[in-house]
Protein backbone atom coordinates (compact mmCIF):
# COMPACT_ATOMS: atom_id res chain seq x y z
CA UNK A 1 0.00 0.00 0.00
CA UNK A 2 1.48 3.50 -0.74
CA UNK A 3 2.52 5.21 2.31
CA UNK A 4 3.18 2.14 4.38
CA UNK A 5 6.01 -0.30 4.80
CA UNK A 6 5.51 -3.98 6.80
CA UNK A 7 7.87 -5.95 8.51
CA UNK A 8 7.69 -9.40 9.10
CA UNK A 9 9.32 -10.19 11.76
CA UNK A 10 10.09 -14.43 12.62
CA UNK A 11 9.62 -15.51 16.60
CA UNK A 12 11.99 -17.92 17.52
CA UNK A 13 10.47 -21.02 19.70
CA UNK A 14 13.53 -20.66 21.97
CA UNK A 15 12.96 -16.54 22.85
CA UNK A 16 9.13 -14.51 22.32
CA UNK A 17 11.28 -11.73 23.06
CA UNK A 18 11.24 -9.24 19.83
CA UNK A 19 13.76 -6.55 19.39
CA UNK A 20 13.77 -4.85 16.00
CA UNK A 21 16.65 -2.06 15.29
CA UNK A 22 16.17 0.36 12.20
CA UNK A 23 19.15 2.65 10.83
CA UNK A 24 18.77 5.28 8.23
CA UNK A 25 22.22 5.99 7.33
CA UNK A 26 22.83 8.76 10.02
CA UNK A 27 20.90 11.15 8.02
CA UNK A 28 18.98 13.78 10.44
CA UNK A 29 15.71 15.42 9.48
CA UNK A 30 14.21 18.09 11.41
CA UNK A 31 12.48 21.62 11.56
CA UNK A 32 15.17 24.22 11.27
CA UNK A 33 13.68 26.97 12.98
CA UNK A 34 10.21 28.14 13.70
CA UNK A 35 8.45 31.83 12.98
CA UNK A 36 5.69 33.18 14.67
CA UNK A 37 3.47 35.73 13.28
CA UNK A 38 1.28 38.21 15.63
CA UNK A 39 -1.97 37.74 14.64
CA UNK A 40 -3.87 41.16 13.85
CA UNK A 41 -6.83 42.30 16.12
CA UNK A 42 -9.31 41.18 13.81
CA UNK A 43 -8.59 37.97 13.18
CA UNK A 44 -10.92 35.19 13.77
CA UNK A 45 -10.33 31.53 14.48
CA UNK A 46 -12.62 28.59 14.82
CA UNK A 47 -12.48 25.77 17.07
CA UNK A 48 -10.17 23.76 16.10
CA UNK A 49 -7.53 26.92 16.10
CA UNK A 50 -8.00 27.86 12.29
CA UNK A 51 -7.90 31.29 10.51
CA UNK A 52 -11.02 31.73 9.14
CA UNK A 53 -11.34 34.97 6.77
CA UNK A 54 -15.10 35.33 6.28
CA UNK A 55 -16.97 34.00 9.38
CA UNK A 56 -20.32 33.09 8.95
CA UNK A 57 -22.47 32.10 11.86
CA UNK A 58 -21.02 30.43 14.62
CA UNK A 59 -18.73 29.75 17.85
CA UNK A 60 -15.03 31.76 16.98
CA UNK A 61 -12.56 32.93 18.83
CA UNK A 62 -11.02 36.66 18.51
CA UNK A 63 -8.35 38.56 20.78
CA UNK A 64 -8.28 35.14 23.00
CA UNK A 65 -12.29 35.30 23.94
CA UNK A 66 -14.87 32.85 22.17
CA UNK A 67 -17.40 35.05 20.32
CA UNK A 68 -21.02 33.69 19.04
CA UNK A 69 -21.71 35.52 15.65
CA UNK A 70 -25.38 35.11 14.67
Amino acid sequence: AKGKAYLKVPVSQSNNARHITFSFGGDVTGIESVSASTPTTDSYYNMAGQRVINPSHGLYIKNGKKIYIK
